[in-house]
């Protein structure tokens, strides 16, 4: 588990894909990481259940929207979080 003392920031790519939200970083500690800071938003508790053993070659996961909100709601909560940087450039492969 990454410290909080040591996060300078991580890199977080968000693009809409129809009816969810992908959510990328570029390493996977980052990934649990991401997640579990996300998961203490109410709108976004499901993601304590998410599976991260299946993700973790990517580093990626998805967002509902019907549970998020929208595009624009996952990124003001992901903006929320210290140390997360949203990336506005193409994400990575």
């Amino acid at each position: 588990m990454i410290s909080e003392q040591l996060i300078l920031s991580i890199r977080v790519w968000v693009r809409s894909l129809g009816g969810t939200c992908r959510v990328r970083v570029d390493k996977e500690e980052n990934l649990r990481w991401l997640v579990e800071r996300l998961s203490r938003n109410p709108a976004f508790a499901q993601l304590k259940q998410l599976d991260l053993n299946k993700s973790r070659e990517k580093c990626l996961f998805h967002i509902p929207y019907s549970e998020s909100g929208s595009l624009a709601g996952v990124e003001e909560a992901l903006s929320n979080i210290p140390g997360v940087q949203l990336m506005t450039e193409p994400e990575f492969k």
